[in-house]
């Protein structure tokens, strides 16, 4: 409770610095001025990419052994964006997400390694994406310390890649205790989802198409504002924005997010007005877009028949893959 509140704290205090040094007139002027079929457009494509979510996280499920039907992971995936913005953490639906994939039939190692691999795929196409950005980033930043910062992140998020896929690796007397090798675990899952030939172009290619698609959902919500942005621009700097944004500071990265997207547009000649009325309508939607996964929490109830989409006796929910017992 008391972490919950410092982190309303902070994002209030943000955003009220955000506004102190902008003109607010402008912000609700540019918002007001909006056009309204863009704006659903871009909402309609967030919920879209819900559904491809959950996609590439039936995937990462075949990959480490387990399934999951079409159905029950869009319907968990859509209460675990309605936690992501009303939980004091931008992950803390991801823990519900888990706790429901058990309840539905998926052994709990499973339903939990199966979840921080899809978030772990998202990161993998936000530090991609952000790589290919780079030099354009240093077109517009030139050699200075914000710069550099970019690359740290990158080959920060890289390295921690790099040790995850070998921890599985480490020498017999380390597994004994219970949190090291349930770590191994993740680790042999995170090589069959992400580096598998089978499995890992998907995963990979999913994520970088769900990033794609947001930075066009901003850039339809500056083109529904009358902002010039062009496309390329959201391209390359969204995904820095949403890996600063990820940082758990602040209530559903909100304050976080603005200030990012104030910077970050910024160096492509966009007013902080603007940029900030862009930054609040994003988060609105984003808002707007777990609405529906409330709904489905307070109407549904997890039942292990949940696993399969056809009507038919529920299979068992979890395939133990060959060489792995089931935990």
């Amino acid at each position: 409770m008391f972490m919950a509140l410092v982190k309303i704290a902070i994002s209030v205090a943000l955003l009220w610095a955000l506004f102190a040094n902008v003109d607010a007139a402008a912000v609700l002027h540019q918002v007001a001025g909006a056009r309204l079929e863009l704006l659903v457009a871009a909402l309609a494509a967030l919920l879209a990419l819900a559904v491809v979510q959950a996609y590439r996280w039936i995937v990462v499920l075949k990959a480490i052994g387990a399934r999951l039907g079409l159905k029950a992971a869009s319907l968990t995936v859509m209460i675990g964006l309605f936690f992501n913005q009303t939980l004091p953490s931008t992950i803390g639906g991801d823990a519900v997400r888990m706790w429901r994939a058990h309840k539905i039939g998926l052994d709990l190692a499973r339903a939990v390694n199966g979840v921080m691999i899809d978030r772990l795929s998202a990161l993998a196409a936000l530090l991609l994406v952000a790589m290919v950005g780079l030099p354009k980033m240093h077109g517009l930043i030139g050699d200075t310390l914000a710069f550099w910062v970019i690359p740290a992140f990158i080959l920060a998020g890289l390295a921690g890649f790099v040790v995850l896929m070998v921890l599985d690796r480490l020498p017999p007397r380390f597994m004994r205790w219970r949190a090291v090798a349930a770590l191994g675990r993740l680790s042999a899952d995170a090589r069959r989802s992400l580096i598998d030939r089978r499995y890992g172009p998907a995963v990979i290619g999913l994520s970088l198409f769900i990033q794609v698609c947001v930075s066009s959902t901003v850039w339809l919500i500056a083109t529904g504002l009358g902002l010039e942005v062009g496309w390329f621009d959201c391209l390359i700097l969204v995904p820095p924005v949403m890996l600063i944004s990820m940082v758990p500071l602040s209530i559903a990265g909100w304050g976080v997010r603005e200030g990012a997207m104030v910077s970050a547009f910024g160096l492509v000649g966009l007013r902080a007005a603007d940029a900030l009325a862009m930054s609040i309508v994003f988060g609105l939607i984003v808002s707007l877009v777990g609405v529906p996964g409330g709904v489905i929490w307070a109407l549904t109830r997890p039942k292990r028949a949940a696993a399969t989409d056809d009507g038919s006796p529920a299979a068992p929910a979890v395939k133990p893959e060959a060489g792995r017992p089931a935990a």
